[in-house]
């Protein structure tokens, strides 16, 4: 699973970190959703999905 961060111009270390810290709130919600919906199309393996996380709009979609 991979997570593409779309964030505005003006970031900071703090912003990165806030980007760490929320990725690591957001990958087991994910994960657990995936699971119960997508677990044995996948076998588990959810490395194929890319999410925007769109810290702009303050929304999540999946990648085209």
């Amino acid at each position: 699973m991979k997570f593409n961060w779309i964030i505005g111009k003006d970031f900071d270390d703090n912003f990165k970190r806030y980007c760490v810290d929320l990725e690591y709130q957001l990958r087991p919600k994910i994960t657990k959703f995936l699971m119960a919906r997508l677990e044995h199309e996948c076998g588990g393996d959810f490395s194929c999905f890319h999410f925007d996380v769109d810290l702009i709009t303050n929304n999540i979609r999946i990648s085209p």
